[in-house]
C-alpha cells in the first residue's frame, strides 16, 4: 500500500517521488534541519540513491516558515533504511551542503 505518492514539478520535467518504504508508526528521525530547503535537498539526495525518504515538519503549509526553524524539520527513514541513509549523508559527494 502506498503511504503518500507526491508528484512535484521541476521545470518542465515531472517526477513523483514514492515513501510506500516508510511506514509512519515505525518510522525514525534521521536527521533535524532548521529550513526546509536543506531538509528537500537531503531526501532529494537519498531517493536519488533509491532510500526512500519523508520530509516533515510542522510550518503550517509554508505559511510560517519560521516555525521551522524552532521547531526544526525533520527526516524519516525506516528503521532498515536508516544505517545506509545515515552513509549516505555523512559521505555526501563534494558540491552538496553541509547534510550532517
Amino acid at each position: 500500500m502506498v503511504v503518500h505518492k507526491g508528484g512535484r514539478h521541476c521545470g518542465a520535467v515531472k517526477f513523483e517521488v514514492d515513501v510506500s518504504g516508510v511506514d509512519l508508526e515505525e518510522a525514525v528521525v534521521l536527521r533535524t534541519f532548521s529550513h526546509r530547503q536543506e531538509a528537500d535537498l537531503a531526501a532529494g539526495y537519498l531517493h536519488s540513491c533509491g532510500v526512500p525518504a519523508i520530509v516533515m515538519g510542522d510550518d503550517c503549509g509554508g505559511l510560517r516558515p519560521e516555525l521551522s526553524q524552532s521547531l526544526g524539520v525533520r527526516i524519516l527513514v525506516s528503521p532498515d533504511h536508516q544505517a545506509e541513509a545515515d552513509r549516505l549523508l555523512e559521505d555526501a559527494p563534494d558540491g552538496l551542503p553541509d547534510l550532517v
